[in-house]
């Protein structure tokens, strides 16, 4: 006897070929020659890029002043090619409304222009993303390149802290930001005030003041500068930096984080291999 399908399971079989993933499939099957598993992949890719521009929520969200830009995630790596790297659609502020128009009545144009570079850096990280300069100038406030490096120049002197690519992923010749992290530290400041004052992660910061503590450790023992290097996989620039400033802050450290930087000493005897380097 032939098992009939019940007419509802027909009715939804039909209306499934109807619906715009199916369609899509097949047009990538046909027209681009397509295995049914790559046709598949395709549709996949499709909604990861595009459709977080089409959701109705998303748009919603947005709000007069506001622009939506692809900026890389922060979880790519230095050193990766940009056209390599994954992107994300973030929301930025680019007027602020009456805010915006009292600091250039008070303070002129560029004095906004280097507010909005800390709004939309900032916006952009808390999206998980990071701008470059390329980005500010060319993308995002049409200004010239120089403009936008001399504006993060003096935003730096009075102590801003602008998370970008270049500076979170040590492209470049920028390591400043962990100097702030270590400085703040040793300051006797914990690692949340810090992430929150410098705009890091706290996993980050911790990272950050894992690896100077290693360095300072490998210093007491005699250890030189290349073999710290080469066991911490970190430039011999850095380990400089870490040095220098545990030499510029050694007699003003707080009690607490001399005795900090000493336990781990104590505790973590480092032998010369990388591989015993990298447990402690």
């Amino acid at each position: 006897m032939k098992y009939r399908t019940p007419p509802e399971k027909e009715r939804n079989d039909r209306l499934s070929f109807k619906t715009l993933d199916t369609q899509f499939k097949q047009e990538a099957i046909e027209g681009l020659n397509c295995s049914p598993l790559e046709a598949n992949a395709l549709i996949d890719i499709v909604k990861e890029v595009y459709f977080p521009l089409l959701n109705e929520k998303s748009i919603k969200n947005i709000r007069p002043g506001q622009i939506v830009v692809q900026a890389i995630d922060l979880n790519e790596p230095a050193g990766k090619p940009i056209k390599e790297c994954k992107f994300k659609n973030v929301i930025l502020t680019i007027d602020n409304g009456q805010s915006d128009l009292d600091i250039r009545l008070n303070n002129g144009i560029p004095a906004l222009r280097r507010e909005r570079i800390k709004r939309v850096t900032r916006e952009a990280f808390e999206q998980r993303t990071l701008l470059t300069v390329e980005d500010l100038a060319y993308k995002i406030l049409s200004a010239g390149y120089r403009t936008i490096t001399r504006d993060l120049s003096i935003l730096r002197e009075h102590g801003e802290n602008i998370p970008l690519r270049s500076t979170q992923k040590d492209i470049g010749r920028t390591t400043t930001h962990k100097e702030q992290v270590v400085k703040l530290w040793l300051e006797g400041n914990e690692p949340a005030y810090i992430s929150k004052a410098t705009n890091h992660s706290i996993d980050a910061v911790s990272r950050y003041l894992q690896t100077f503590k290693r360095v300072i450790a490998l210093t007491l023992e005699g250890t030189d500068k290349t073999s710290i290097a080469f066991l911490l996989s970190i430039s011999k620039s850095l380990v400089t930096t870490y040095q220098e400033l545990f030499e510029k802050y050694k007699n003003e450290i707080l009690p607490t984080r001399r005795q900090e930087i000493e336990n781990f000493l104590k505790h973590n005897k480092i032998s010369q291999t990388k591989e015993a380097i990298l447990l402690i």
